[in-house]
């Protein structure tokens, strides 16, 4: 049997192998709007992560005024994790110092001192995750073959699926 502690560190885990993430937010006319965002920092003790955008960008004023949003992230076909929660933009100088990706320069050539960089922080309240890799992939897909040849239905084992629970 799968523990919490144990589905909060395979989330972990997971979450700490990806470095993109979609992040879906609220549109002012109540669209989803869902973007790709590299992952500037994860908290493996509560799940927070970090990224940066410009301050002159959709996402910013969406998060303003509906600052539930959601963190989805899928990795070679087998690895799939879904997190809800808050978002908060924040525009704290010394953070975005620490966290700045010279990659990010093709964005803020300026650097980390560029005015309009912002962070946004956003807290899970829940998450989910999926895990068909490595050994437990290897046992899924030998349920599946025998559900396939018996006509049963599988459900995914404890170690494949787990929820979490933030607080």
């Amino acid at each position: 049997m799968t523990t919490d502690q144990d589905a909060n560190l395979k989330l972990s885990e997971l979450v700490s192998g990806f470095s993109i993430a979609m992040l879906v937010t609220h549109s002012p006319d109540d669209d989803i709007r869902a973007r790709p965002m590299a992952i500037a920092a994860h908290d493996e003790s509560n799940g927070v992560m970090v990224f940066a955008t410009s301050a002159e960008t959709g996402k910013i004023d969406e998060i303003r005024a509906d600052e539930t949003v959601a963190v989805v992230l899928q990795g070679d076909g087998r690895r799939y994790v879904s997190l809800s929660g808050t978002g908060t933009v924040r525009n704290d100088r010394q953070a975005i110092r620490k966290h700045f990706n010279p990659a990010w320069k093709v964005w803020f050539p300026e650097g980390p001192e560029q005015a309009d960089i912002r962070l946004i922080e956003f807290r899970p309240d829940t998450g989910e995750y999926w895990d068909n890799s490595g050994k437990e992939g290897l046992a899924f897909l030998m349920r599946a073959g025998k559900a396939l040849v018996t006509g049963e239905q599988i459900e995914p084992d404890e170690a494949q699926h787990g929820k979490v629970e933030f607080s």
